[in-house]
């Protein structure tokens, strides 16, 4: 789902996440 995200979005989703 995250692979066609901006590298920023990543980013915070990934910290939201965990």
């Amino acid at each position: 789902m995250w692979f066609n995200m901006p590298a920023p979005m990543v980013e915070w989703l990934d910290k939201v996440l965990l």
